[in-house]
């Protein structure tokens, strides 16, 4: 629905078997292809492109005569490889052995760990495989360990939108929402904020699930429903470990609000996710939740929404005008001409995507005197939204336009992603 009316800028990338590889993989392929033992070298193979094109997952699917691989780059899905049936068998059995699941069960789904060792980095390799109507399916979700080095400063936020988040983070105690779907970059926001927080003089301790990355200095607990520790209960036992900052994997139900919005109101910062498409409608998501009004305006003192976009290719982009659609979206949020906007005609460098790399567009709604009024007058979000767009408030579609006039992103893409929903 989004996308209605804005023409395509960039270049897809080509469903053709191994042209995302690049000449050398994809002569390196054809020759392994050719071997139904080849199984190692395969998965060797994918490991080093999806670590030098900085993907996120690596998909086995089984077809009913063959095996499909497709790689996730900057969160889009690209062919790499057609594999004959014996090859692509021999590679799933490889890999759940590598990740030391049971090779003999092959109705039950299974989860694993696989790392690759490289001279300049360690991958990490969650591993879930499923059974489908054509056979077992292996997913590979990648974590580069060179790549958790976490830090505001590399988030993308705007001037005035780091400005709000540090003041919110340097509060004693109150409640942080972070929203946004799956996929929209919240791990990173989150970790680079309880890296910023971190220090031998506080007490961070965390009920998360999974715990994505181990932060040395903070103390992590992993949710465990088998022995009864959820989000709540994981809270409950948080707070009893006499805690300066909470971090709640995830607001999901009624218990857990509850309890976290009482530890933002004993002294306590409370960091955490929560379901709402933007940052003012989280206080709508809390309602929906059963937090009173009064609660709400006394405990949250801040959310953050945000989504992630692909960048522009900086080997391949141009410099181009912008479609007469994609001026009139650019001027209906932004009031302002958009003259060029930077483009990427496709290159080995981005897989022909055009793009490469991902950054967050994110807004930042900060709980002041006027918000909070609005709030016990049970104003809309609409009219909130008006409110503090008089003190300065940029949203996500306004932070992501500023973005492309800076050349480093798109109309097309800022658009496609400002209104992905949870």
């Amino acid at each position: 629905m989004a996308d209605e009316g804005i023409a395509t800028t960039g270049v897809q990338a080509s469903a053709v078997p191994g042209a995302i590889l690049g000449a050398e993989r994809k002569a390196a392929l054809a020759t392994i292809l050719e071997r139904d033992d080849a199984a190692p070298e395969l998965i060797d193979l994918l490991i080093d492109f999806a670590i030098e094109a900085g993907a996120s997952d690596i998909l086995f699917e089984p077809q009913p005569e063959d095996g499909l691989i497709r790689i996730r780059i900057d969160g889009m899905l690209q062919v790499a490889a057609k594999v004959p049936a014996d090859l692509f068998l021999n590679a799933v059995s490889r890999l759940k052995v590598m990740a030391g699941l049971d090779i003999t069960q092959h109705t039950a789904s299974q989860e694993g760990k696989i790392v690759f060792e490289r001279p300049q980095t360690q991958i990490d390799a969650r591993t879930a495989v499923a059974n489908t109507s054509s056979g077992e399916i292996v997913v590979l979700r990648l974590h580069d360990r060179r790549s958790t080095q976490f830090s505001l400063q590399g988030i993308g936020l705007s001037n005035k939108a780091e400005a709000d988040y540090r003041a919110l983070l340097n509060s004693h105690a109150g409640l942080i929402l972070i929203c946004g779907p799956t996929g929209s970059g919240k791990t990173s926001t989150l970790y680079s904020s309880l890296h910023t927080l971190n220090s031998d003089h506080k007490n961070i301790v965390s009920i998360e699930d999974p715990i994505e990355y181990i932060i040395p200095g903070l103390n992590q607990m992993q949710v465990e429903v088998k022995r009864g520790i959820t989000f709540a209960e994981g809270l409950k036992i948080i707070l009893r470990l006499n805690p300066d900052v909470v971090f709640v994997g995830e607001i999901r139900d009624t218990q857990t609000a509850h309890i976290a919005v009482e530890a933002s109101l004993t002294g306590h910062l409370v960091m955490s996710t929560i379901h709402a498409n933007s940052a003012v409608s989280s206080l709508s998501r809390l309602v929906d939740l059963g937090i009173d009004k009064f609660f709400i305006n006394n405990a949250l003192i801040g959310s953050i929404s945000q989504r992630l976009v692909r960048q522009t290719c900086k080997v391949c982009g141009r410099p181009m005008e912008p479609t007469p659609e994609e001026g009139e979206m650019f001027f209906r949020i932004t009031g302002r001409r958009l003259e060029k906007q930077v483009i990427g005609a496709g290159c080995e460098a981005c897989a022909m995507t055009g793009y490469k790399g991902r950054m967050p567009i994110i807004e930042v709604m900060v709980m002041d005197e006027s918000v909070r009024s609005l709030v016990t007058r049970g104003a809309t979000e609409r009219q909130i939204t008006q409110v503090l767009a008089q003190n300065g408030y940029i949203t996500l579609l306004q932070d992501g336009m500023n973005k492309v006039e800076k050349g480093e992103t798109t109309v097309r893409e800022v658009i496609a992603n400002a209104f992905i929903t949870n």
